[in-house]
């Protein structure tokens, strides 16, 4: 087809062919090497063998009159389903007749993504305006300029401002205004359309090729499935109501066999756009179970059983055949993957289905069809669902700050140490009868190695937290920073600590040691107001001391001796929990715990009898 060299388009229709021709090769995905199907091979030759006959045509390339200079330009502009073009007459007078040339000609070959024909028409009133304008820049013409379109919506859009339509129409009108301003566009019927001969050869060429490659554009033009099967269950009553006589035709409401035969045409449509070549040789091999294995090329269904119905439908045939269900179930129908029409159906049933997940959908699915690479299917439709995506909100992600230096750097066990309350406990006096007392426990959480300290403080005062910070120091030694919270007895505590500290330096400053230790004692860090995540590691610390003591005590009182019990064995199963990833392997080290920094050895308690099946009233408490 680059050996024709033709400028100004005489020879349209020939190259027009010839485009159209690449294009279905193109949809048929074949490869360099591919042998071509046995129709598209004979046009092919029969084209190629045309041809020569191009040598003996003769264009006269006077196009003007002898006897006058007046002449005039004619643009018409026509469109078919597989293309469109435009031509340009030179019509001069002379001696009361009037003579037409052709000056020049284009066409093009209509996109694959299925414009309707007054989209089509458009865009040849496009490409008419932007040749014409061409010629009258190149040229000295000056005479009269007329444009001729076969389709009267065309001429409507025209003669509309073009902000009144959508933005396809919108752009190309506002395009032919400005390249035709002061020009008049009129209608020519089809039969009087001299443009028609581009797309003339352009149907002989559809008719040749329907055969072999279906047009899908019907199925691409619905976003749903129920309008689909609706037009096309009119469009097959339509055809068989012409066939048939007065008597004889289909009438009123779509019934559900009428559904059920448009979806089946459907389906046949997309699996002969979709598996061609596939259909191609199995008809070719003509054996009694169509099979795939020895196909050269690669194919989707290539390891499938498959098998035709009566109406030319691509099934699956399983190990369910003898089963007492439904036709459809037993052997479904292929749909080919990625396909529009796999996609209106799965949508559709997921639809039907309440929006059921993938799983759900897919099952559903394969109880009629069996869409290829159907899980991919039913996920990227369950996730475009707008109502599904609208009810499964995606929370936001904080990002994670580093962690302080004080709980990754190397120190001495409770150097670091966050301190939290938790409580109150109701604590029951020794003997005889009274009121309960309210107890709190302080929780002390070393940030190096997670080890835990549990102490009983009797109120919320700033006097109670700092005896308990006396007691705490007094077990596990010097303390350099505690990190607490706001709580006002932690507040209280610092204030009181300050003082105490001021006065012991006042008393001992003629011993320099002393004065050195006090004035590096304890330090308060407090975390920002109302933001308890900065302290998630000792209420984590509260919430494992929680989760034992609820375990031991339950909701029975207890005297204060109970409760010493409790937390002490609670301490020692926090003390035990693990620090480092417990293996399988028998060679492997123990597992490393915060008991290990703090005895040297794991955390032990004494073994508790059983008492369970002891009588209760045998139990001083339960």
């Amino acid at each position: 087809m680059s050996q024709i060299f033709d400028p100004l388009g005489l020879v349209g229709p020939v190259v027009a062919s010839a485009k159209m021709f690449l294009q279905r090769l193109w949809q048929l995905n074949l490869d360099w090497d591919d042998e071509l199907p046995d129709q598209l091979q004979s046009w092919w030759l029969s084209f190629r063998a045309s041809l020569a006959t191009i040598k003996g045509l003769r264009i006269p390339r006077w196009i003007r009159s002898f006897e006058s200079d007046e002449y005039e330009l004619h643009c018409f502009t026509d469109a078919s389903e597989k293309g469109y073009g435009c031509c340009i007459y030179v019509v001069s007078a002379a001696a009361g007749f009037k003579t037409s040339h052709l000056l020049i000609a284009k066409s093009r070959v209509a996109p694959t993504s299925g414009l309707s024909i007054p989209r089509l028409e458009l865009c040849a009133a496009v490409l008419g305006s932007q040749l014409a304008d061409s010629v009258l820049h190149t040229t000295k013409f000056a005479g009269k300029l007329t444009f001729w379109t076969g389709s009267t919506i065309v001429l409507h859009w025209i003669n509309t401002p073009s902000s009144t339509w959508k933005v396809f129409v919108s752009d190309r009108v506002a395009e032919i205004q400005r390249l035709t301003k002061g020009f008049q566009w009129r209608h020519v019927p089809t039969t009087d359309n001299p443009a028609d001969y581009l797309q003339a050869t352009e149907r002989k060429v559809t008719v040749a090729l329907h055969v072999s490659v279906p047009d899908d554009s019907l199925i691409h033009a619905y976003s749903e499935l129920a309008p689909l099967l609706r037009i096309t269950a009119y469009c097959k009553r339509f055809a068989f109501n012409c066939k048939t006589t007065k008597t004889k035709r289909n009438t009123g409401n779509i019934t559900v066999d009428e559904y059920d035969s448009a979806l089946k045409t459907l389906v046949r449509l997309a699996q002969h756009t979709a598996f061609n070549a596939e259909l191609q040789y199995l008809k070719r091999k003509n054996q009694a179970k169509p099979s795939l294995k020895d196909v050269q090329f690669k194919s989707p269904i290539k390891n499938l059983d498959l098998m035709f119905d009566s109406n030319g439908l691509l099934r699956i045939h399983g190990r369910l055949a003898e089963l007492s269900n439904s036709y459809d179930s037993r052997f479904p129908m292929v749909l080919p993957a990625d396909h529009q029409l796999s996609k209106l159906i799965a949508r559709s049933i997921h639809h039907e289905t309440l929006h059921a997940g993938p799983t759900q959908l897919l099952a559903t699915i394969r109880q009629r069809f069996w869409p290829i690479r159907g899980r991919d299917l039913v996920r990227r439709t369950v996730h475009r669902c707008v109502t599904c995506f609208r009810c499964r909100p995606k929370a936001s992600e904080q990002y994670m700050a580093p962690l302080p230096a004080s709980r990754i750097t190397p120190a001495k066990v409770f150097e670091h140490t966050g301190l939290d309350y938790c409580g109150p406990f109701l604590v029951r006096p020794l003997a005889g009868r009274g009121a309960s007392v309210k107890v709190w426990v302080a929780v002390y959480v070393c940030f190096a190695v997670k080890a835990v300290e549990l102490d009983i403080v009797a109120g919320l005062s700033a006097a109670a937290c700092v005896n308990s910070l006396r007691r705490f120091v007094s077990r596990v030694g010097r303390v350099r920073v505690v990190h607490c919270d706001n709580s006002t007895s932690f507040i209280g505590a610092i204030h009181e600590v300050k003082e105490m500290r001021q006065k012991l330096i006042e008393q001992l400053r003629s011993n320099h040691l002393t004065n050195e230790c006090l004035e590096k004692g304890i330090e308060f860090q407090f975390i920002p107001p109302r933001a308890p995540h900065f302290g998630d590691l000792w209420e984590a610390a509260v919430k494992a001391f929680k989760y034992h003591f609820q375990r031991i005590m339950g909701s029975s009182p207890y005297h204060m001796d109970d409760l010493r019990t409790a937390i002490a064995q609670a301490e020692c199963m926090m003390n035990s929990r693990l620090l480092t990833p417990l293996s399988n392997h028998p060679e492997d080290l123990s597992v490393l715990t915060p008991a290990h920094f703090l005895l040297g050895e794991p955390a032990f308690r004494l073994p508790e009898p059983d008492y369970s099946n002891t009588p209760i009233n045998r139990l001083s408490r339960f």
